[in-house]
């Protein structure tokens, strides 16, 4: 004779906790659309074009800037009436700036620049060795809310029944677009940070008497 078990869920408690922690950029990397009158392609670019020229020689007068942190990424031509010289050019290149504290003054030379559009800015962020910090902290308020409530209900917890742990968030990138309206072409209206938010989840289901 077969005999058929059931086996009930034991009584348990469920609590989650969301630690979180602000992370400080080390990098940025600023995108930038440079409008020329002459197409020259490659490294001399970067010398012959006057207008990239002009550029180059303001960031790399910027304390701490140099030649190397600009890069030229492409060039784009739109030709107008299918007559070649009468083409816009533009060049895409990116600032790398190091240095946050010179952040502004990189945007102060773009934004004076009337050839110079900004696209983007991208910021790079380290590696986050805090993650097991952030989940042994998570763990730990997750069982002081638990008891608390424990207490309030008059309960006792006798053990963990389950545990899970919900994928970090953290942003190693962040895309700002700008909405240029009636503004000038170069005009910046977002706000620029430098700090995101980097969050770890862990959800703790206790037994309970």
């Amino acid at each position: 004779m077969n005999q058929e078990i059931h086996c009930s869920k034991p009584r348990t408690l469920v609590v989650t906790w969301t630690e979180k922690k602000e992370v400080r950029a080390t990098k940025a990397v600023i995108h930038v659309t440079l409008e020329s009158k002459k197409i020259i392609f490659g490294d001399a670019a970067m010398k012959e074009a006057s207008e990239l020229n002009s550029l180059v020689a303001q960031i790399k007068s910027i304390e701490g800037m140099v030649e190397s942190d600009i890069s030229l990424i492409g060039v784009s031509t739109s030709v107008e009436g299918g007559v070649i010289n009468k083409s816009s050019v533009s060049y895409q290149i990116t600032i790398s700036v190091k240095n946050l504290e010179v952040l502004s003054s990189v945007f102060n030379v773009l934004l004076a620049d009337k050839d110079a559009k900004v696209k983007n800015i991208s910021w790079h962020y380290p590696v986050v060795p805090e993650r097991e910090t952030l989940m042994e902290t998570a763990i730990a308020r997750a069982k002081e809310k638990a008891e608390r409530i424990a207490r309030f209900l008059g309960i006792k917890i006798s053990g963990v029944y389950s545990f899970e742990e919900e994928p970090s968030r953290y942003f190693g990138s962040t895309r700002l677009e700008k909405s240029i309206g009636v503004r000038p072409p170069n005009y910046l209206d977002f706000e620029v940070s430098a700090i995101t938010e980097i969050s770890l989840t862990v959800k703790v289901e206790y037994l309970i008497d």
